[in-house]
C-alpha cells in the first residue's frame, strides 16, 4: 500500500501543469514592454512585420543564429511555441 502512494505521489508531481503549461503570450509581451516600449514602436520602425517574420526572428535569437547583445539570452527562456504564439500576439495587437 505504501508503494501505491508512493506511485501516486510521483505521478500527480511529474504530471502537474506547472511543469507543462506554457506562458501565454500576452504575458511574454509584457515583458517586451521594458526595452522595447509600451507601443513596441523598435519592433515596427516604419512598418508593421509578419507573424512568420517575427517567429523567424525570435526563432533566430533563440538559437544564435543573429549577433545581438541580450534578446539570444532573453528567447532561450521560452519554448519555440511560446515564441510563436508572442510573435502572433505582438502582430496583431492594435498600435
Amino acid at each position: 500500500m505504501k508503494n501505491f502512494f508512493t506511485l501516486v505521489a510521483v505521478i500527480i508531481t511529474f504530471h502537474s501543469p506547472f511543469l507543462t503549461a506554457d506562458v501565454s503570450a500576452k504575458i511574454i509581451a509584457y515583458n517586451c514592454y521594458s526595452c522595447h516600449g509600451e507601443q513596441l514602436t523598435i519592433l515596427y520602425p516604419s512598418e508593421k512585420i509578419s507573424k512568420v517574420q517575427l517567429t523567424k526572428i525570435l526563432l533566430d535569437f533563440k538559437y544564435d543564429r543573429k549577433e545581438v547583445t541580450i534578446m539570444n539570452r532573453i528567447s532561450k527562456g521560452y519554448s519555440d511555441n511560446e515564441l510563436e504564439s508572442v510573435a502572433t500576439f505582438l502582430t496583431t495587437m492594435e498600435n
